[in-house]
This record gives structure tokens, C-alpha cells and sequence, in this order.
């Protein structure tokens, strides 16, 4: 931390060394977004798929038991290591394909032919597993977690969970992929505050009535309320809610330390921060509609068009803050109490606070 300002010399998370660090301290500790449940909803529906391709690449495999229970295994036989499911199927028993050891759905294994050694199969021989967790629509996984999934999404739920969440389709035409060449923390930084958006997001701005923006900071999360100008599309919260009153064009979600749940009237927009190198980041859009709604416009109009605007500040950014002359400042109040959070989670991770 620099010791003048208070916050996070951002210059440390272009570093090679801090880069790598937060693979381990940060990543391999994190609960991760993995996807839907809609395709694993049936008894022996199962999933192979990686957690993080390209930054962790841990395979896994996700399973619904005949009790109706998703496990999440580690995808590599207790044999040799060799993937033991592939793609999407459905089925009560898998034998991996290298030598045909055969697990059951709580990764139990049966045996394997030609095989007979006293005390065998034995415990160490079932699939390792992974935990993992249901949240109607999606599912989340992690290696080796830090903190606890429920309290980590409860405060999204809190807020959100009055909308038919567990109906959304996702928008698989609509699904896209963006690369920056900018550090995945200067691209969080972005998300994390809303003071741009008159200045930066001509099309967005108009959209909303900026004055009424609203911003709540949580223990692993940020929220951010856009209200809608006069005419726009939005949702009007029941009595009882926190944002009852409002015409909230977008609820704009940050938990940390990489999952964006973005939340439109049409649907909602997951965005999935994904760490290349320390200058280059690829961000997965994935849009889900709610039953009976079409995109239009309002706040969740143009993502594509946000998103190229944003990239652009944020690629002048990383040009910027890598200047020998550059020195960061305290970070604003209310605006930017977000950046603050996000850095002092950075900072317990790296151990720089």
C-alpha cells in the first residue's frame, strides 16, 4: 500500500511476481461461476468442463446422483489421471476410457478390469471431489475455498431474489467474448464505480437519471443502482425491498473477486472475469432472459457499444499508471468506495496492507 494516499499502488498488479501470487492465494481460493443447471438437472446428468480455462484449467466434472444431489469431481481418474467423463450425458456409471476404471455418480469406484490386489478399490481410489454449489439458475465450484459460497452470494440474493431467477433461459446468440490488453484489475476497477458514465457513456447516461445513482459496499460484493430517466425500462421494487421507491433501470453486481451479475429488466448479463497475463485479460459475456422478454433498451441496451467504450478508458489507463511519474491518489468518497474494497481485499492477499 502506499503510504500516502492509502490505497494500492495499482502499478503492483502489472507485476509478474503479484500476478502469479494471486493465481494461488487469490484464484485457486475462490468460488468460481461455472455455468447452468438446466443441462445437469436430471438424476446421472453429468458435465466435464474446466474451472477457470486458461488461468487455473482444473478439470471437473459435475454429476447429479440418483438422490438428486450434484457432486463435483476432479476430472482425472484415480488411475492415471485421465478424464473420465467428456462433454454433457447421462448416465449412472462412467468407466474412464484409458483403462476402464468404473465410478458410480458419488464417485465411488467399482473396479476395473484385470485388476485384483487385495483391498481394492479402497477409499483412495473414488474421484476427488470438489466443492461446489446450486444457486437456481447456476452453479459454482472452487478448488480449495477461502470464504463461505453462502455468505458470498446472500447479499445478491437479499436484493434480487424476489425476481424470477431460477426461470432465466440463457441467450446462447447473444453470448460473446472480449480480450483486453490491460490488467484484470484495472478492468474490475472500471466496473467498480459509476462516476464515468456521463462523461465516458453518452448512450448509458441518457438512459439514466445520474443524480439518483446508488452505491452499497458488502463484505465480498458491490452493488451499484442505476435509476431510470423518464420513459426508460425498469424494474419497480416491491414494498419492503431496500430499493422500494426506485425505478431501477440496473442493479450492477461485483463479488469478488471476478463474477459480474449484471441486472437488467430483460434478463441478466454474467460477466466472467478470466486473468491472461499481467496485461491482458479475456472477459466472457453470457446473457440470460427472463420468461417473456425481449432486449430492448434502457440501461441493458447496448452492452457491446459500453463495452468497447470501456476498454478503451481503461487501455489509456494502463498506459497511464505504468508511467515512472504517475503516483496514485486517494480514492474518492461514495464513488469509489468500491475501488476501495476491491484494493483492500487485494492488499489482504498479497499481503501489502
Amino acid at each position: 500500500m502506499d503510504g500516502h494516499s492509502g490505497q494500492a499502488d495499482p502499478r503492483i498488479f502489472l507485476d509478474t511476481g503479484a500476478f502469479s501470487s494471486m493465481r494461488e492465494r487469490l484464484f485457486a481460493r475462490s468460488w468460481q461461476w461455472m455455468g447452468d443447471l438446466e443441462a445437469l438437472s436430471a438424476p446421472g446428468s453429468f458435465e466435464a468442463s474446466l474451472l477457470l480455462p486458461g488461468w487455473l484449467d482444473e478439470p471437473i466434472l459435475a454429476w447429479r446422483g440418483t438422490d438428486g444431489t450434484l457432486r463435483t469431481f476432479l476430472n482425472a481418474c484415480s488411475h492415471r489421471g485421465h478424464a473420465v467423463g467428456a462433454g454433457r450425458g447421462c448416465a449412472s456409471k462412467l468407466a474412464c476410457p484409458y483403462h476402464a476404471r468404473r465410478f458410480d455418480a458419488n464417485g465411488t469406484c467399482l473396479g476395473q478390469p484385470f485388476v485384483e490386489s487385495a483391498g481394492f478399490p479402497g477409499d483412495g481410489d473414488a474421484l476427488r471431489k470438489f466443492p461446489s454449489h446450486e444457486s437456481a439458475p447456476w452453479w459454482f465450484a472452487a478448488v480449495d475455498p477461502g470464504w463461505d459460497v453462502g455468505d458470498w452470494l446472500e447479499p445478491f440474493l437479499a436484493r434480487c431474489g424476489h425476481l424470477p431467477l431460477a426461470d432465466l433461459r440463457r441467450d446462447d446468440a447473444r453470448v460473446s467474448e472480449y480480450v483486453v490488453d490491460a490488467s484484470w484489475v484495472l478492468y474490475v476497477d472500471n466496473y467498480l464505480e459509476g462516476l464515468h458514465i456521463p462523461f465516458l457513456h453518452g448512450g448509458l447516461d441518457a438512459t439514466l437519471a445520474f443524480e439518483r445513482y446508488r452505491y452499497a459496499t458488502f463484505a465480498r460484493s458491490t452493488l451499484q443502482i442505476g435509476v431510470a430517466a423518464e420513459g426508460e425500462p425498469a424494474f419497480d421494487p416491491p414494498e419492503g425491498h431496500p430499493d422500494h421507491g426506485l425505478r431501477v433501470a440496473a442493479w450492477w453486481w461485483w463479488l469478488w473477486p471476478n463474477l459480474m451479475l449484471n441486472v437488467y429488466p430483460w434478463g441478466v448479463s454474467v460477466n466472467v472475469v478470466i486473468p491472461e497475463s499481467p496485461t491482458r485479460t479475456r472477459i466472457r459475456f453470457i446473457p440470460y432472459m427472463f420468461p417473456g422478454c425481449v432486449r430492448g433498451g434502457g440501461a441493458g441496451g447496448d452492452l457491446h457499444r459500453v463495452e468497447m467504450e470501456d476498454e478503451a478508458a481503461i487501455l489509456s489507463v494502463q498506459r497511464g499508471i505504468a508511467s515512472r511519474l504517475w503516483r496514485p491518489r486517494p480514492h474518492l468518497p461514495v464513488h469509489e468506495d468500491g475501488l476501495a474494497r476491491f484494493h483492500a481485499l487485494l492488499g489482504d492477499v498479497l499481503g501489502t496492507t
